[in-house]
């Protein structure tokens, strides 16, 4: 008993030290970079999307936000809110680029992006679910662009090719247009409502940049579900124009 009494102590302070040694890793890395695959392990793991958004814009971070990095976020199942944060986050200052294209947080009105601008819109990849490709979803989703943009009488020109936006940029500025719009399918899903209850389901990440500058001045990720009781007549392209319309309607604001 008296052995006991004597080793009590050290095994406590033992179990302190042992716990100290196991915090301080975790210390060291809040002082570092919030990155995507930490994002990730939160979205495994979980943790509620409030509390994600609060440490992405809390941190400093050097997230990718290219559309292969985007996917690989919806499909680990990152939220529209918490992707959003995320591009947020990456157009601030503290932020490091992650392209060579130039980025800014400034507000849209100071871009006066009007009637009179001019947009080349990049026609985007194929959406995937599940190991699938969906054929024309890319077209059906840039046509919905500029079936947008068209409503505000500006001139829209459809890029012919999938391209990379250095490639965009410099047709664009070939054919004299004021700005790039690039979307971007992040989910797709073309579902059988009737008989599996799964609604159909888009993620689509819009993103415009001005020529001249390079500057990429706006971007979010938008998503839409389908209805339960579609009767077979809801498609994921249908879900396409609520959306985009809403999102082009604030450019010209």
């Amino acid at each position: 008993m008296n052995l006991l009494r004597r080793l009590r102590p050290t095994a406590l302070i033992a179990g302190l030290l042992c716990a100290y040694l196991a915090l301080t890793p975790t210390q060291s890395r809040s002082a570092q970079a919030i990155t995507n695959q930490d994002v990730i392990e939160m979205v495994v793991a979980k943790v509620p999307d409030s509390s994600i958004i609060i440490t992405v814009r809390g941190r400093t971070s050097n997230f990718d936000t290219s559309p292969n990095e985007l996917i690989k976020l919806t499909k680990a199942g990152a939220s529209e809110a918490v992707i959003n944060a995320i591009i947020q986050a990456s157009l601030s200052p503290s932020s490091e680029p992650s392209s060579g294209v130039a980025s800014s947080s400034s507000a849209l009105s100071s871009q006066r992006i009007t009637s009179e601008s001019s947009f080349y819109v990049m026609l985007p990849a194929n959406g995937t679910y599940g190991g699938r490709e969906y054929p024309q979803s890319g077209t059906m989703t840039a046509q919905a662009v500029v079936s947008a943009l068209s409503t505000h009488g500006t001139k829209v020109l459809l890029g012919p090719t999938i391209q990379e936006i250095d490639a965009a940029l410099m047709k664009a500025r070939q054919e004299n247009a004021t700005h790039v719009f690039q979307p971007t399918i992040l989910n797709w899903e073309d579902r059988a409502t009737e008989w599996s209850g799964r609604r159909d389901r888009i993620t689509i990440k819009f993103a415009v940049y001005e020529v001249q500058t390079r500057k990429l001045i706006s971007s979010t990720v938008v998503s839409a579900n389908g209805r339960f009781w579609t009767f077979g007549g809801i498609h994921p392209q249908d879900l396409l124009p609520g959306p985009t319309q809403k999102f082009v309607d604030e450019l010209f604001r």
